[in-house]
């Protein structure tokens, strides 16, 4: 009996050494995989992140119009514009194949580029890349465009292919807007209105694109090009818009100088297309992008629409109580990255800025 009792002792004493070392054993295998666990599914989303920004989206941007905006019966409901910017002279498909294919697709009555399609470390490269693309872009509505710091870049160091390359868009049917304002209408019938120049204003060219007699809707487009910086010139420019009767668009390729400069001071400007920030280039979820030139790290204004309100100033954003709403800045994402740098969670952006209401209640 004694000997039974110490036999079962003995095999408990086993079962108790056992049960020790096979709990070790379990707690490591969670631990590893675990770990393979995350490390799978961390290399999932960046893969996903990559893949991602490999797309061409379009985004659509709304704005009201004002009210002097329409004419009468003719005036179409809707004014869209598809904006490009910061192309850097890539090839996104063969010969510009899928920006093409989808602003065909977007049927938009003006096409506007923002500024730095051209990058000015590969300058004679991004010069047939662009023009490649702008002369099919032609065909398919009016298409405007200003400067961005690399065109002024290469305006600076090589002023041989900046000429040569603005020959080349002008002839291709592409009008560069150099501190000028272009006014011109938009009907049902005819989307791409022959351009005659009125006058020559002080602070800058004013072309009148189109008879004014015709039933449609007034668009005053403005482009500001300079190196981030506004003088009088630009100044007195924008205040000329601000007081045109019409839709009144500023292109400006930095959002920056919008802030520094306070362009929707006062009211009379109903939307700043810009660039430059190229989303955020890394763009985190529930956080946006990292990094922005100008901006520097967490740019407050990387992508998107920002309503401007009269308490807005270039820090904040505003549209607190009491407040005035006077326009919108739209900042496109682009289609590039910026010095080498890959674009992650960050898709390729054609934008599309429609302006609503025009023909009235």
């Amino acid at each position: 009996m004694e000997m039974m009792k110490e036999n079962k002792k003995s095999d408990n004493q086993k079962n108790k050494g056992e049960t020790v070392d096979r709990p070790s054993d379990c707690k490591g295998l969670r631990i590893v995989t675990r770990l393979i666990i995350l490390f799978v599914t961390a290399a999932a989303v960046i893969a996903f992140m990559l893949i991602g920004s490999c797309f061409l989206v379009v985004r659509f941007y709304h704005i009201p119009a004002p009210a002097p905006a329409y004419t009468a019966e003719k005036a179409p409901d809707t004014v869209r514009i598809a904006a490009l910017t910061d192309l850097h002279g890539r090839m996104i498909g063969e010969n510009q194949g899928k920006i093409v294919g989808r602003v065909q697709e977007i049927r938009p009555d003006l096409i506007v580029c923002l500024g730095d399609m051209v990058d000015r470390s590969r300058a004679e490269e991004s010069e047939t890349a662009l023009a490649v693309l702008v002369k099919q872009l032609t065909a398919i509505a009016p298409v405007y465009y200003v400067d961005g710091n690399h065109e002024l870049d290469i305006r600076d160091s090589d002023p041989e292919i900046y000429a040569r390359l603005n020959t080349e868009l002008e002839a291709a049917g592409a009008v560069h807007l150099e501190n000028e304002i272009v006014r011109f209408m938009i009907d049902d019938e005819d989307t791409r209105p022959e351009g005659m120049e009125l006058e020559a204003a002080a602070v800058g060219k004013v072309l009148d694109k189109g008879a004014l007699g015709r039933k449609g809707t007034v668009v005053n487009l403005c482009g500001i090009t300079t190196h981030y910086y506004w003088g009088e010139a630009e100044y007195a420019l924008v205040d000329r818009l601000r007081q045109m009767d019409g839709v009144n668009i500023l292109l400006c390729h930095y959002p920056e100088s919008v802030l520094w400069y306070d362009a929707f001071e006062g009211g009379g400007l109903d939307a700043a297309l810009c660039g430059h920030t190229h989303g955020g280039l890394i763009r985190l979820p529930f956080v946006g992008g990292v990094f922005a030139p100008e901006q520097g790290w967490w740019p407050r204004y990387d992508q998107g629409a920002y309503p401007v309100y009269t308490d807005t100033d270039k820090r904040n954003y505003g549209g607190g109580k009491g407040s005035q709403y006077l326009g919108t800045m739209i900042i496109s994402a682009g289609l590039a990255g910026e010095h080498g740098v890959p674009r992650i969670n960050n898709p390729k952006e054609i934008s599309v800025v429609e302006i609503s209401g025009i023909s009235g209640p």
